[in-house]
């Protein structure tokens, strides 16, 4: 994965990641919660929630792009990018967290949530429990199951976290997950390079090892899409 990739890189990617967001951190049950912002308040409320062992920087190439018109904003959920870890994570926790971002911000009532894929799931939820505070949820790859189909998550083995002996190491191995071809390597490699660490004298990613352990089970699932 190379430094030099601007031969692939078409001018609106620059155009987007050239307009860098300030950031900032809100407490949440004794955790701090990075998040970044474009635009100040004032506009309708857009706030984007990465996917599983993602972070808001998977948002920098899109937000940037509606925030002229909307104030733009985009969270670390706990366990991932630059958020604190956890001992235990849930769908609830992770619903303060985003009513919490948005609250700091002083993003307006009727904020829409753009969620990716697992922050799909915890946007449902979010949206459910606090619908006066939310008004629209665009979910972007995020997996809804009938209700009667939710079961719980198989007993996993936790691997070694890996650890790299330089970020150029690191980011050449990045993976999407699930494993796919991605035509705009450009994309990947901006994501890549904001998904690393300096971690006792290596580099690893930037998230919990053990979240998926850690995680208590989605439950109400059906009355969280009646309420919606």
């Amino acid at each position: 994965m190379s430094d030099d990739y601007t031969y692939t890189t078409p001018q609106w990617f620059w155009d987007a990641t050239d307009r860098k967001p300030e950031s900032g951190f809100v407490e949440v049950d004794e955790s701090d919660i990075n998040y970044l912002y474009w635009s100040e308040t004032g506009n309708p409320g857009l706030l984007f929630v990465h996917g599983h062992n993602a972070h808001a920087h998977w948002w920098d190439f899109i937000a940037p792009n509606y925030a002229d018109k909307y104030q733009a904003v985009a969270l670390d959920l706990s366990g991932m990018g630059d958020s604190d870890h956890r001992d235990e994570y849930s769908a609830d926790l992770y619903a303060k967290e985003i009513v919490a971002v948005a609250d700091k911000c002083e993003m307006p009532r009727g904020t829409i949530l753009v969620s990716h894929s697992f922050g799909g799931m915890v946007s449902i939820r979010t949206v459910a429990k606090n619908p006066e505070r939310f008004k629209g949820l665009i979910l972007l790859d995020s997996g809804i199951k009938h209700p009667d189909d939710v079961r719980p998550p198989e007993p996993e083995r936790l691997a070694a976290a890996k650890l790299y002996p330089t970020s150029e190491i690191a980011r050449s191995r990045f993976r999407l997950q699930p494993a796919q071809q991605c035509e705009n390597q450009f994309i990947v490699d901006h994501i890549a390079r904001n998904s690393i660490e300096y971690i006792d004298e290596g580099f690893g990613w930037k998230f919990d090892e053990e979240q998926r352990l850690r995680m208590q089970a989605y439950e109400d699932v059906k009355d969280d899409f009646e309420s919606i």
